[in-house]
């Protein structure tokens, strides 16, 4: 029962070699899919990755440093938007929508199941607001070289509509 609280769970063995070209995109294609994706790395006779599994994993790491939590515990959802752009909602939070976002420029986000409370860029806390209808003007000046950023939509949360108490 834990092990599906937390998302834990034992990933199949890896059957396909580690991408260097565009391995952020391959890994956001999978999740978009609602799938895990697992690689096998190289091994030089030392017990080490390669140099280029290295540098790849280094550039993954870099991105999911800022975004990992998104990519984590993010799951396909109801809601949508243009593609190459895409929303998953927090696994544990549904309230918590995550717009990963590689076209930049006015983008709208439909099938929302609440109101709009708070949105940021996850990379820099930046607030940004809806213009309307949940149409959103997107810009790349993350703290980043990936063309990929993550826009944190939070709506209306249930403990919102708690009444405050005293003790």
């Amino acid at each position: 029962k834990a092990c599906a609280k937390y998302t834990v769970a034992q990933a199949e063995p890896a059957t396909e070699a580690l991408p260097h070209a565009d391995l952020l995109e391959k890994i956001l294609e999978k999740r978009q899919a609602g799938q895990n994706a697992s690689y096998a790395v190289t091994l030089t006779e030392d017990g080490d990755l390669t140099a280029e599994d290295e540098k790849a994993i280094a550039d993954l790491s870099e991105w999911l440093h800022y975004f990992g939590h998104a990519l984590y515990e993010g799951r396909p959802c109801s809601a949508e938007t243009a593609a190459p752009n895409f929303v998953l909602e927090n696994a544990h939070a549904p309230y918590n929508v995550y717009l990963f976002v590689s076209s930049f420029g006015k983008a709208n986000v439909d099938g929302l199941s609440g109101k709009v409370q708070k949105c940021e860029w996850i990379d820099t806390r930046t607030p940004l607001e809806p213009l309307a209808d949940n149409v959103f003007d997107l810009t790349d000046d993350g703290p980043l070289a990936h063309n990929v950023r993550v826009l944190r939509i939070m709506l209306h949360r249930p403990e919102d509509d708690i009444v405050k108490t005293q003790f």
